[in-house]
Order: C-alpha cells, then sequence, then structure tokens
C-alpha cells in the first residue's frame, strides 16, 4: 500500500484558516484521492480532529476492522457481530454505532456499578405532572354511592375487561366533544378535558394490567432477584 503522510499547517499565515496535507508520492490529495489539500478548518485543533479522523479511517482498511471517531475499532466495540454500519465524510467520519464493552462505572467515592446503558428509565419516560393529575383524579373519585371510600388498588381486585373496554368508548367520545369545542357530560354531570383524559388513562392502564397480570404471575414474586440493582 502506498504510505500517506499528513500534515497540519495554516494558510499563509492565516490564525483563522487551517490546511490538512495528505501526501501521495509527490502530490497532496483530498480524502476521495482526488488532487489538492483539504482547506476550510477555522482553528488549528479542528485540523488536527480532521487530520487524526482521517488517519483512523485509514486504519479501519489496514487492520480489517471498522475504526470508531474516538480511534476505538470493532474488537473494542460490544455490538456483536459486527455491524458494519460506518459512516465516513470529510468532516465528520467515525462509527454511528460504536458501543464500548467498558459496563463500570466507577464514581469518585470508589465505588463501582454497570453503566445505565440500555435500562430502562422511568424518570425520562414519565410525566410526574401527569402521574400526580392522574393520583389527583383517583382521589377524587374514590367515594361510592353509599358514603364509602374504596382504596385506591380497589380496581386491582379485578375488573372485566368489557368493562374498561366500554369506559373507553365512552370517555373517548367525551374527549373528542370538547376537543371540538362542545360540552361533553356523563352520568354526573359535565365533565372536563383533564378529567376525562384521566378516565382514559384509568381503562386503559387498567385493561393493561388485567393482560398482562395474566401473563406474569410469578409465584416466586417474593424472591430477590439474582444479578444486582
Amino acid at each position: 500500500m502506498t504510505e500517506r503522510l499528513t500534515q497540519i499547517r495554516n494558510h499563509c499565515g492565516s490564525s483563522t484558516e487551517w490546511v490538512v496535507d495528505i501526501k501521495k508520492g509527490l502530490s497532496y490529495i483530498q480524502p476521495d484521492g482526488s488532487t489538492g489539500s483539504v482547506y476550510g478548518f477555522s482553528s488549528k485543533k479542528e485540523a488536527e480532529a480532521a487530520e487524526a479522523l482521517y488517519l483512523a479511517k485509514q486504519a479501519g482498511p489496514i487492520l480489517g476492522v471498522e475504526t470508531s471517531a474516538e480511534g476505538k475499532t470493532c474488537g473494542d466495540c460490544d455490538i456483536q457481530p459486527r455491524c458494519g454500519t460506518v459512516d465516513h465524510t470529510d468532516s465528520h467520519p467515525g462509527c454511528t454505532s460504536f458501543k464500548s464493552k467498558d459496563k463500570i462505572r466507577k464514581f469518585d467515592t470508589g465505588a463501582t456499578r454497570d453503566t445505565a446503558e440500555g435500562k430502562l428509565d422511568y424518570r425520562k419516560a414519565l410525566s410526574p405532572i401527569v402521574l400526580q393529575r392522574y393520583v389527583q383524579y383517583l382521589g377524587a373519585h374514590r367515594k361510592q354511592p353509599d358514603g364509602s371510600v374504596r382504596d385506591f388498588d380497589n380496581w386491582k381486585k379485578g375488573i372485566p375487561t368489557e368493562a374498561y373496554f366500554e369506559g373507553l368508548g365512552r370517555h373517548d367520545m367525551a374527549v373528542w366533544l370538547l376537543h371540538d369545542g362542545f360540552l361533553a357530560e356523563d352520568n354526573h354531570g359535565p365533565v372536563n378535558l383533564e378529567d376525562t383524559l384521566c378516565a382514559i388513562i384509568f381503562n386503559a392502564s387498567g385493561w393493561l394490567h388485567e393482560i398482562l397480570k395474566k401473563k406474569n404471575t410469578n409465584p416466586d414474586s417474593t424472591k430477590p432477584v439474582a444479578g444486582g440493582y
């Protein structure tokens, strides 16, 4: 393979335009093989980064591996089998799917823990103000016609899925009416959009609960889960 050398220089003494020279024989070439140096970098640091990434790109074919923008290779990557999804461009070469094998986080205290990579993040996935409003809705509907107050988890005793289906239909119609600027009401009187959306959440989550309860019943559910925290 023809030896290629690179160098960085400022263009005509300018401090705001830097050039990367890629040498091939007696000429300078572009990353795509055409003639000429690579211009247009506004700082030496930017030019150095481009040079390093170009050299990393060239290392891949030589070593028979893909090379990431961080200089890591497929041997350092946890994606198996080899993904082959590498995006090399003039300004931003590098693997777009690099996944480090390092599974340990080390804290300043000396404590260690595996990384958060691949784990579900409930705080990011859910909205606390929605959950709060939903529980407020449940709280407002705990009082029953006979005056007694049911527990928050009374619904977990089991409600037929057909009842949830019917409830969804009624509340979906109410949302439609309210969205289009009309009044909506149930057997207790007028309803507002917030309460109606909470009612949809209740029926949908209750229905899903019944489905998952059948799938996930685990006789050993009270035993500690092996494998960490």
